[in-house]
């Protein structure tokens, strides 16, 4: 599918700031598991409604929303288990999204890309380099990074200031909520490609089913 003309962006960008978890690769499904698991383990029943409400999130906001929907566990606890359980779904094979690694590729032989994720940085090592992904971003900003996570901007500030680009100058892909506030808050130009049915993507300036839909020839031409 072909970009059409009003998703060009309004200038020719610097760089591109992509998301990691649900955007570039299918974590989503062993993140689910490892948070079902660890609900069971403490005795607590899964709610699926819990999914749309820890996209996105971070390990630090998901482990508060499961120590309150379990209610007798402690989020640094949670934080704790969680981490384990993550790396070892990771480690176990993680799959690119459609389109990302071509995506990454084209962009990259272009202008300077990075990642920008909530993820704490082994975790994101671990995924970027399970799923073959770990070759093209320049920079990769992580959640010990900065001092606040998405949805506050700083991930995608930091990116650009690493990058040494503008950020009105510079193309956002996200998959969930607090990602496309924080890039749209931190003045990048945002593309949302949901990874969950009903996930929001408001505030987004264009989406996509799939980055295997995204033009790069289009994205970069030179607006009319």
């Amino acid at each position: 599918m072909s970009v059409p003309q009003r998703f060009q962006p309004p200038c020719v960008p610097e760089a591109a700031v992509f998301d990691l978890d649900g955007l570039l690769v299918d974590t989503e499904p062993a993140w689910e598991d490892a948070e079902r698991r660890l609900v069971e383990q403490l005795g607590a029943d899964w709610d699926p409604g819990l999914r749309l409400r820890l996209l996105g999130s971070g390990l630090a906001r998901a482990s508060a929303i499961l120590a309150e929907h379990v209610g007798h566990a402690d989020p640094q606890t949670i934080e704790r288990r969680m981490l384990v359980a993550a790396l070892e779904e990771f480690r176990r094979g993680v799959a690119p999204r459609p389109g990302a690694a071509e995506l990454l590729a084209s962009l990259a032989g272009h202008v300077p890309v990075a990642v920008a994720t909530n993820s704490r940085r082994v975790l994101a090592d671990t995924v970027l380099a399970s799923a073959e992904l770990d070759a093209e971003p320049r920079v990769l900003v992580c959640a010990e990074d900065v001092d606040e996570p998405k949805p506050a901007p700083q991930p995608y500030q930091r990116a650009c200031a690493e990058l040494g680009v503008n950020p009105s100058a510079t193309i956002a892909f996200e998959d969930a909520p607090p990602g496309i506030a924080a890039a749209v808050a931190a003045g990048l130009w945002t593309v949302a490609c949901p990874s969950e049915p009903g996930a929001s993507t408001e505030g987004a300036h264009a989406v996509v089913a799939s980055l295997a839909d995204v033009d790069v020839a289009a994205l970069l031409a030179s607006p009319a």
